[in-house]
């Protein structure tokens, strides 16, 4: 707890210097199984073999009171997650809250699951959402109310609720900050720039996540990429192809944002004039994972190579997202509203 506690905070040596202590400990099989759980979501999507740590904790389910086991599957579902394994992070999520989970773990799993259902199934997410901010009310949890918020806000706006919507992230993350959950606030915030976003302000979205572009991965997974990657789509939507280059990272710091540049670049490319070329399998297959922003992005490359003259691969391109749409259960057309944008600012 002290180690989560220093965290939250920002202070990863302070964090560290906790996790090395309790590693020369000797632990219960449910203390061992804790540690391990928030040491992983400490060091969060960037920690490559963290699968891996996970197989190494397994046999000490068996032990251990169903909470804890809960913890354990939030944990694989955050580290899927991450991995942009949508399948295995639900089915995880469903482990999780069927072993009595804690409050916090409930919250979390469920926001979680509202992520990841926003485009497979969006009524089943909203739910979520709204029994997220019930149970984070319920317990005093700020940090999973406010996030919660984040997830709602893009139906929010869409339902004639936009300012209301803003205006709680903003005083969200006034309240996360001034109650040292600088974690939360960095992730709430870039949920206030995707609001004002889904509210056509770009110019204030951008500004937002300006302010977020030095944050790590979002740690609580209630967002897809990073600021970066989301200032990178909102340039996208502007039609403006070389801030978009002048963003792009020599390398992404985990898969979320590698797969929405990746999907960027060559949208780029066409709209300064270039060749375009269609973007990699995997990268369009994990698109799904993005949510709309992944949809968008595939459908207005697939738009800019027919514009070329390259009908057959981009019908190709097309084709395969139908496919992994189909797979998933998710229509395509759930991309369509940012791509009608991205057309009226190229007119």
């Amino acid at each position: 707890m002290l180690a989560d506690a220093r965290w939250r905070r920002g202070d990863d040596a302070g964090a560290a210097e906790v996790d090395a202590a309790i590693a020369q400990e000797p632990l219960s099989p449910t203390a061992t199984l804790l540690a391990a759980n928030a040491r992983i979501r400490r060091v969060g999507a960037a920690r490559v073999a963290a699968l891996e740590d996970l197989d190494r904790l397994r046999p000490f389910i068996a032990d251990v009171a169903p909470h804890v086991r809960a913890d354990f599957h939030l944990t694989g579902a955050l580290v899927r997650a991450w991995r942009l394994d949508v399948e295995g992070a639900l089915a995880e999520l469903h482990d999780a809250l069927a072993h009595q989970p804690r409050a916090e773990t409930t919250c979390q799993a469920r926001l979680l699951r509202a992520r990841l259902l926003r485009v497979v199934d969006p009524v089943v997410g909203w739910h979520e959402v709204l029994r997220a901010i019930e149970t984070a009310r319920d317990h005093g949890l700020l940090r999973y109310e406010v996030l919660a918020w984040g997830l709602a806000a893009p139906d929010m706006v869409t339902l004639g609720r936009g300012e209301e919507a803003i205006e709680r992230l903003r005083t969200g993350v006034d309240r996360l900050s001034a109650h040292g959950e600088l974690r939360a606030a960095q992730e709430a915030r870039l949920h206030h720039g995707a609001a004002l976003q889904a509210a056509g302000r770009y110019a204030d979205a951008r500004r937002v996540w300006q302010e977020a572009l030095d944050a790590g991965p979002p740690a609580f997974g209630t967002f897809s990429t990073d600021a970066r990657a989301a200032l990178g789509v909102l340039s996208a939507l502007e039609n403006r192809p070389d801030r978009i280059l002048e963003l792009m990272p020599a390398q992404a710091s985990w898969l979320g944002p590698a797969v929405a540049w990746a999907l960027l670049a060559g949208l780029a490319q066409s709209l300064r004039g270039g060749p375009p070329s269609p973007p990699r399998k995997q990268a369009v297959e994990h698109a799904l994972a993005l949510g709309a922003e992944g949809l968008f992005l595939v459908g207005a490359t697939a738009d800019a190579l027919e514009e070329a003259g390259q009908a057959e691969p981009a019908a190709a391109l097309l084709s395969l997202l139908g496919r992994s749409c189909a797979r998933a259960g998710v229509d395509p057309a759930e991309g369509d509203h940012l791509k009608e944008r991205f057309h009226r600012a190229r007119r």
